[in-house]
């Protein structure tokens, strides 16, 4: 008798602090040309060419317009990574290459007016890094992968400033963060990944504007994922913002093989790996975990925040980063 199909799991992405102003729809886009159009990077195809234990990736950075919603919902023009002939895309492109791997990565700034800040193109394990690009250059990062793990890199443009513990925010741009995988020898794990990207910019004292999204996405534009009770599931989640998630899965516990960061990975074996229903993960780390569906059903997997999963919190939502903090669990993803 062949097994139960499950339901699809839903990924459900955290939102905050939008506002209404200034939020062009698609019958207000000026009559210019608009830049290229951003595609929700999926993780599944790594970018750039590898041979003879050499991958080669040339990334742009440009202007693109990005719809964190529909296709004809809101959206925001905002700096984003492309590989070269490919559309731009949130996350960045995927890195993803064997252990032994060398790897040249080379970054063009096409923005006339802001440095580049790069991190995360060095061998793993590493030590905190932080390379400008000026605006017009070329830079070329020639590194061994280093070590297999879940990591990330990412960029901030010099006009953008990540907000200090206790200072409060004034602009996000985590667009720009992309997952860098080095896998074992041998065959590649059958696994997805998971990467949260922010963008946000304050309008004024009680409005913050600004798209979350999981690959590229917000809910419920979010994808889901059609398994087969029993199936063995396994996702690299990578916190690729600013902010804290305590990442959720409703209904099922998952196992934790890895921790990580940005700069090493740390891999737990037997009795050492937790098993969770959530995972607290502060800005810029890793993890690689394990589950399994043993019943039918749609589940959500979500950062925990209740004021990260309200409706009014998406970039068309209506309220102030104050009013959205609703604890009814009745109000909490009610339905």
């Amino acid at each position: 008798m062949p097994l139960p199909q499950a339901r699809p799991l839903v990924l459900l992405v955290a939102l905050s602090l939008p506002s209404r102003d200034g939020i062009p729809r698609s019958d207000e886009i000026a009559a210019a040309a608009p830049p290229s159009v951003v595609v929700a990077n999926d993780n599944r195809r790594p970018a750039g060419t590898l041979k003879n234990d050499t991958l080669r990736i040339d990334l742009t950075l440009q202007t693109a317009r990005w719809y964190p919603e529909a296709a004809d919902g809101p959206f925001v023009d905002l700096p984003v990574f492309a590989e070269v002939g490919q559309k731009p895309q949130i996350p960045a492109p995927l890195i993803r290459v064997p252990v032994g791997t060398t790897i040249v990565a080379s970054i063009r700034n096409t923005l006339p007016d802001s440095v580049l800040w790069v991190r995360g193109l060095t061998t793993r394990p590493a030590k905190p890094d932080s390379t400008p690009v000026k605006p017009g250059e070329l830079r070329t990062f020639t590194f061994s992968a280093g070590a297999p793990g879940t990591y990330l890199y990412n960029a901030t443009p010099g006009s953008i400033i990540r907000p200090a513990p206790g200072v409060p925010r004034s602009a996000e741009a985590e667009q720009l963060s992309g997952a860098l995988i080095v896998d074992p020898r041998g065959a590649r794990p059958n696994d997805r990944i998971l990467v949260v990207n922010i963008w946000g910019t304050r309008i004024d004292s009680a409005n913050y504007r600004n798209a979350l999204a999981i690959n590229g996405k917000s809910w419920p534009y979010t994808e889901r994922f059609g398994l087969t009770v029993g199936d063995s599931v396994r996702w690299r989640v990578i916190n690729g913002s600013a902010r804290r998630h305590p990442m959720h899965l409703h209904g099922f516990y998952f196992r934790i093989d890895s921790r990580g960061t940005i700069t090493s990975d740390s891999t737990y074996s037997g009795e050492t790996r937790p098993l969770v229903v959530t995972e607290d993960m502060p800005p810029a780390t890793t993890m690689s975990m394990v589950w399994s569906p043993d019943r039918p059903g749609n589940w959500l997997f979500h950062c925990h925040v209740t004021f990260h999963v309200t409706t009014g919190a998406r970039l068309d939502g209506g309220d102030n980063e104050h009013a959205i903090h609703e604890t009814d669990p009745a109000k909490h993803m009610a339905g």
